[in-house]
């Protein structure tokens, strides 16, 4: 491993032994482009175009360094109402695919604007890390009290490698990421947007409400991180675990999979705690890798499978057993960089970089010792946001990421014109389901009137199979 980071660091030394020519500042702005071929690849019979929005990488320092940031827009068919859609991303340090949001046009009829935060996806410079992608193979064979070394290392080696390109990483943090999103609005000329966000970039979508709520009309939080709410991840779970079982006690097929799905879960710990199965496995990548399924390993796996996927089949038959040790190895081979079960959505790749910037030092799990060998900048505010913006919040019973309804309710107190809508078998990423689409789409249209057709949530089922 070493060896390997090694090799990266050399590379980059290589790179940047020559300083470049001192550039004319970039102008400050909106520039539209043409769409890139592989976004557009991403998008399916929708109207899309696409720009860089140049902005101070510091707004404090203003050293006169900039950063351009992706944007992409969708329009809906027929004439838009007035008042865009605002997206500022999913899970934060995680690219969105830019294709899942172009039906959000259609079913909104509005125009759906996405801005990739500052450091990730088609954003300028990037704060990914290949130094702890290129480790992850590793970490996979390791116990989870052995992963703190390698991890530490590897971030550090993205942090040289960044901070020799001069990228002030601490101008990367949600305050400066709130105020990209106001320069968009006032770049774009746009009088009035409506805000969502989906996961801990809520967090983000907050911090606009809390220093630039003006032209802010309405906002949506789908399965929403809240900076004054700290969710135990082990008791989360295991609410989470009895609650599965308590609601597929009257559905057809999932009754006998989950009877007492927690004590199962318990005994499934205990049993890979005295003996961790290890298994040898070939990655994506075609490489063989050992990987060790111990009771921290399993913690992940049922976290992630039920919090995100909500298979509730798939996480009894993890605990209950004897599970596919070849396909369970498989999912944590091809982990990038410790993501499984610390963060919601891990398809798109984690941008480590922009995710310790973000959040440290509240990052998850073995992620949190990276933030002792990253740079702090901002601490995102541990206050609650005081708001009277129209506020739609929608959470999932299982999911395993969010609080349970009453914390969401209790941390929101001071959003004073918040409506609270949970799906009982729903999980992280509410809108996945078709039930509470068009309650969401009829709310943004009247934010003020009672929500519509809401009694459909009870009817969405556990998922099996």
């Amino acid at each position: 491993m070493r060896a390997v980071i090694a090799v990266l660091l050399l590379l980059t030394a290589t790179a940047c032994s020559q300083a470049p020519a001192k550039q004319p500042t970039p102008r400050l702005g909106y520039q539209g482009i043409a769409c890139p071929a592989d976004v557009l690849a991403e998008i399916v019979d929708v109207e899309a175009s696409c720009g860089y929005l140049t902005v101070p990488e510091s707004r404090v320092k203003r050293d006169g360094a900039t950063v351009r940031l992706f944007v992409i827009r969708f329009e809906p068919p027929g004439t838009a109402s007035p008042d865009p859609m605002v997206v500022v991303g999913e899970t934060l340090g995680q690219r969105k695919n830019y294709g899942e949001l172009a039906p959000f046009a259609s079913r909104t009829h509005r125009s759906v604007i996405f801005l990739d935060q500052r450091g990730i996806g088609l954003s300028e410079p990037s704060l990914a890390c290949p130094e702890v992608r290129a480790i992850a193979p590793e970490l996979a064979g390791l116990l989870m009290a052995e992963v703190k070394g390698p991890l530490l290392e590897g971030v550090r080696a993205c942090r040289t490698r960044l901070e020799q390109r001069g990228i002030d990483l601490t101008a990367y943090s949600l305050r400066e990421s709130a105020a990209d999103v106001a320069d968009l609005r006032e770049a774009l000329g746009l009088e009035q947007v409506n805000l969502t966000s989906f996961g801990t970039a809520s967090l983000l979508a907050l911090e606009v409400m809390r220093h630039h709520p003006e032209h802010i009309r309405s906002v949506v939080l789908d399965s929403p991180a809240l900076p004054n709410l700290r969710v135990d991840p082990d008791t989360r779970l295991r609410e989470v675990l009895a609650r599965a079982g308590d609601l597929c006690a009257n559905a057809p097929g999932c009754r006998a999979l989950t009877k007492d799905l927690r004590r199962s879960f318990d005994k499934a710990l205990a049993r890979l705690r005295d003996k961790p199965v290890t298994v040898t496995v070939r990655s994506a990548s075609g490489r063989d890798v050992k990987v060790v399924v111990d009771d921290a390993a399993l913690t992940r796996l049922v976290t992630s499978t039920l919090g995100y996927g909500g298979n509730v089949q798939a996480v009894a038959e993890l605990v209950t057993g004897p599970p596919d040790w070849g396909s369970v190895a498989a999912d944590l081979a091809n982990d990038e960089g410790m993501c499984a079960g610390f963060m919601p959505e891990c398809a798109g790749g984690l941008t480590h970089g922009l995710y310790y910037s973000l959040t440290c030092p509240h990052a998850a799990g073995p992620h949190a010792e990276a933030c002792t060998v990253w740079p702090a900048g901002e601490a995102p505010s541990g206050e609650p946001v005081a708001s009277d913006i129209p506020t739609l919040i929608t959470i999932g019973g299982l999911d395993t990421f969010g609080g349970s309804a009453p914390d969401v309710a209790a941390a929101t107190r001071s959003l004073t014109r918040a409506r609270l809508l949970e799906i009982p078998s729903g999980n992280y990423g509410a809108y996945r389901e078709d039930c509470p689409r068009p309650i969401r789409n009829a709310w943004i249209d009247d934010p003020a009137a009672p929500l519509r057709n809401a009694d459909c949530v009870k009817e969405v089922g556990p998922r099996v199979g």
